[in-house]
C-alpha cells in the first residue's frame, strides 16, 4: 500500500501552476496587477509569439525590498495581507501569494527591482523554480519581470497551448480591459516588437477613443449614479449604437476587471425596450463599493466576485442604466419635437413601392401583383424592396417622416409567419392554444407535417393539380389560397409556397455550378475588436470557400473584395454582423449552413408576401410551378406551406356527423 508523501516545494508549485497559470494571459494578469498594486502609473507590456516565447512587464512602481526578492518566489508569500481578517477587506488586486512561485516553476523567469531608498536594485533568475542567479542590478525605480519558454519543463502542458495568434488575441483583449479600468495609467503594449497601444493616462474618454477608434465616443451616454456607499460611473451606448456580441462590454469593480453574467443580463434588461433581439449594448462601467461588501477570493483568476447583497447590487445597476437611458431619451424627445415642428409642412416625395413577381425558369413569365405599383426586380437590391399594406397608409406626420427617412437603409426584412395550426390534417377538437407563450416561441415552434401521411408521395398531390382535378375557391386575408380537391379543403400559404420555390431554385443553381464570385466596386472595410479579428483570421479559408475574399487590413480592419454571385444583393455589413453575433458559441464558420441560411433569407425577401393580392392567373402559375418542381411542402424555415381540412372533419365540427 502506498504511503502518504509530503510533496517537495517545486512539485507542489508545478501542480499549483495548473490553476494559476492556465495560459500566457494568466501571467500578464498577475504581472500587471502586481504593477498596479505597487502604485505604478507607467506600465509597459511586451509579448512574443503569443506570450509563449516571451513576456516582459516593466513598471515604475515602488519596487520590492532587496531582502524580500527571494521570498517573493516562495509559495503563499505576499505583502498584501497578513491575517484571515484581511480577506474580508481586500483593497489590492492581488493577495493570494501563489502567482510568482507557480509561474517561476514552469518557465525561465527573471526579475529586476529597485526601490528609491536604495542606490542599486536586485536581480534574480529562476529556471523551473530553482534560483540560478541572484545579484545586484542597476535600473530605474520600479520592476522589470520577464518570462521565457513557458511550460518548457512540462511538455504535456505546453502541447495544450493554443495557436500563438489565439493566445495573443486573448492577451490583447485583457490589456484593453486594463487600459479601460485604469485610464489614468500610461500603458504601452508591444506584440513581436510592434507597438499596438500607447495611452497617455489622461482619462476614460481618451482610453475609449484609443481602443475603439472614432465614432464610438459620440454614441455614448455618460452614467453617474450614487446611492448609499455605492457609485456607478462610466459610459453606455445609445440605443442606436449596438453590438452583435458581448465582447464590447467592460465591467470594473473597485478598479478590478471582472466578468459577471448576472450584471450583464441586468444591464441588457434595462435596454429591453430599446434593442432588437440579438443586439447588445456597449458599456464601460466602474462600480465603487466598500471592500467588505464583496468577496474576490472565489477563484485564483479573480475574475469572478460575490456580493454581500447581490439583489441590491443588480437593482442599483438596473436603476443606473434605466435612469441614464431615460434622461437621454428626454433630451432626444425635445430635439425630435423641434425637428418635426420645423419640418411640418415639408412635402415628401411619395415612396416608390416595388412588388414581388414569380419568375418562370425558361419563359420568364411573371405574375404582376395587382393594386401595387410594380417594376422588374432582376437588377434591384432586394433589401430596398418595401411592399406596403394599404391599411398602414394612414399615419401621423411623425410616422411618415420616420418611414421616409429609413427608406434608404438596407434593413433586414423577416419572413411573415403562417398561423401555426396543426399541419395538413387538423384535429379541431384537439387544438391547444397557449396564449401565455412568448410570440417568438410560438412562431418558432416546429409543426408536425402530416402531409406525407395523406399522400404516399408529394407527386400524388401535384398529379391532382396537373390533371386539373381541383377548384380554386379564392383567397383568404390576401394571404392564403383556398383549393377544393378530393373532398378536402387545402389552404396554401402564398408566401411560404413562393419562398420554397425561390429557395429551391437558388439551391439548385448553387449545386449545379461552381461557386462564382462578384467583385465589389468599392471594397467593404470591416472594423473589428481583437476577439473578432482572431475569429475572422481563423476562418479566412472558410470565407473564401463561400466566395468572400477577405484580407486583414491591419489595425483590426478587414477588406472584403468579393462576394458570392448567388448573394449579389447581400448587405455585406449585416452579413458580417450576423457572423460575429455570438463569438462565445461560434468558433468556426460552417460554410454550407451559413450559405443556405443566407439563401433562405434571400428567397424570403424575393417572395410574394402576406397581404399581397393575387389574381386567378397568379395562383395558376404558382400551382403549376409547385407541380413542376415537385415542391417540398414547407418553407425553408420549417413552417408548413399547405394544410388540409377534410370534408369529414368539417362535417364533424358542424355536428353533421358523429
Amino acid at each position: 500500500m502506498n504511503r502518504i508523501n509530503v510533496l517537495e516545494t517545486h512539485v507542489f508549485n508545478k501542480i499549483a501552476a495548473g490553476e494559476v497559470v492556465e495560459k500566457p494571459a494568466s501571467i500578464i494578469k498577475e504581472f500587471v496587477e502586481n504593477s498596479l498594486d505597487a502604485g505604478a502609473n507607467e506600465i509597459s507590456i511586451e509579448i512574443e509569439n503569443g506570450g509563449i516565447d516571451k513576456i516582459r512587464v516593466i513598471d515604475n512602481g515602488h519596487g520590492i525590498h532587496p531582502e524580500d526578492v527571494k521570498s517573493a518566489f516562495l509559495p503563499h508569500a505576499t505583502s498584501k495581507i497578513k491575517t484571515v481578517e484581511d480577506l474580508s477587506n481586500i483593497s489590492t488586486l492581488g493577495f493570494r501569494g501563489e502567482a510568482l512561485a507557480s509561474i517561476a516553476s514552469v518557465s525561465i523567469c527573471s526579475l529586476k527591482t529597485k526601490q528609491k531608498e536604495f542606490d542599486v536594485g536586485k536581480e534574480i533568475v529562476l529556471e523551473g523554480g530553482i534560483v540560478k542567479k541572484f545579484e545586484d542590478a542597476v535600473l530605474n525605480n520600479g520592476t522589470i519581470i520577464e518570462v521565457k519558454d513557458l511550460f518548457y519543463n512540462i511538455p504535456a502542458r505546453k502541447k495544450f497551448l493554443r495557436k500563438p495568434k489565439t493566445e495573443e488575441s486573448e492577451i490583447t483583449n485583457l490589456v484593453v480591459r486594463y487600459i479601460l479600468a485604469n485610464p489614468n495609467v500610461k500603458f504601452s503594449y508591444f506584440v513581436n516588437g510592434e507597438q499596438i497601444y500607447k495611452t497617455n493616462g489622461t482619462g476614460l474618454e481618451d482610453a475609449i477613443y484609443l481602443v475603439y477608434k472614432k465614432g464610438t465616443l459620440e454614441n455614448l451616454i455618460n452614467v453617474n449614479f450614487e446611492s448609499e456607499n455605492l457609485k456607478i460611473h462610466g459610459y453606455i451606448s445609445k440605443p442606436t449604437f449596438t453590438k452583435n456580441n458581448r465582447t464590447y462590454q467592460t465591467l470594473i469593480i473597485n478598479k478590478r476587471y471582472v466578468v459577471n453574467n448576472l450584471i450583464s443580463t441586468c444591464i441588457q434588461n434595462a435596454y429591453q425596450n430599446y434593442l432588437m433581439k440579438g443586439q447588445f449594448p456597449f458599456f464601460v462601467l466602474n462600480m465603487e463599493i466598500p471592500f467588505d461588501s464583496l468577496d474576490v477570493n472565489v477563484h485564483p483568476n479573480k475574475l469572478d466576485v460575490k456580493f454581500e447583497n447581490s439583489q441590491k447590487i443588480y437593482g442599483y445597476f438596473y436603476s443606473a442604466i434605466s435612469k441614464a437611458l431615460l434622461d437621454f431619451n428626454e433630451i432626444k424627445k425635445v430635439d425630435e419635437n423641434s425637428l418635426f415642428s420645423f419640418n411640418k409642412n415639408i412635402n415628401l416625395p411619395e415612396p416608390n413601392f416595388v412588388g414581388k413577381s414569380f419568375e418562370d425558369d425558361k419563359n420568364d413569365n411573371k405574375i404582376e401583383i395587382k393594386n401595387i405599383g410594380t417594376k422588374s426586380i432582376e437588377n434591384e437590391k432586394i433589401e430596398n424592396i418595401n411592399v406596403s399594406n394599404i391599411n398602414n397608409s394612414f399615419k401621423s406626420e411623425k410616422d411618415v417622416f420616420d418611414s421616409y427617412s429609413k427608406l434608404s437603409s438596407n434593413q433586414e426584412v423577416f419572413c411573415d409567419s403562417p398561423i401555426m395550426a396543426k399541419a395538413l390534417k387538423i384535429e379541431l377538437d384537439k387544438v391547444n392554444i397557449n396564449t401565455n407563450k412568448p410570440k417568438e416561441e410560438v412562431l418558432n415552434e416546429k409543426v408536425e407535417n402530416k402531409f406525407e401521411k395523406l399522400y404516399s408521395t408529394k407527386t400524388e398531390l401535384f398529379d391532382n393539380i396537373n390533371s386539373l382535378n381541383y377548384k380554386i375557391i379564392g383567397t383568404c386575408f390576401n394571404t392564403y389560397i383556398l383549393l377544393e380537391m378530393n373532398n378536402s379543403l387545402f389552404v396554401l400559404d402564398q408566401h411560404a409556397c413562393h419562398e420554397r420555390l425561390n429557395y429551391d431554385k437558388l439551391i439548385k443553381t448553387l449545386e449545379e455550378k461552381t461557386l462564382s464570385v462578384q467583385p465589389l466596386l468599392i471594397p467593404y472595410i470591416l472594423e473589428t475588436n481583437v476577439l473578432e479579428t482572431e475569429f475572422l483570421e481563423n476562418n479566412l479559408a472558410n470565407l473564401k470557400n463561400l466566395g468572400f475574399s477577405v484580407t486583414n487590413f491591419g489595425n483590426n480592419c478587414f477588406k472584403v473584395s468579393t462576394i458570392p454571385s448567388v448573394l449579389y444583393n447581400i448587405n455585406v455589413s449585416d452579413f458580417f454582423k450576423e457572423i460575429l453575433s455570438d463569438l462565445n458559441s461560434l468558433k468556426k464558420i460552417e460554410t454550407t449552413d451559413l450559405l443556405k441560411e443566407k439563401l433562405s433569407q434571400k428567397a424570403c425577401k424575393a417572395s410574394v408576401r402576406a397581404g399581397d393580392k393575387l389574381s386567378s392567373e397568379d395562383i395558376e402559375i404558382l400551382l403549376n410551378k409547385m407541380k413542376k418542381n415537385n415542391m417540398t411542402l414547407s418553407c425553408p424555415h420549417g413552417r408548413p406551406a399547405i394544410i388540409e381540412i377534410t370534408q369529414s372533419e368539417l362535417e364533424k365540427s358542424f355536428k353533421r356527423k358523429v
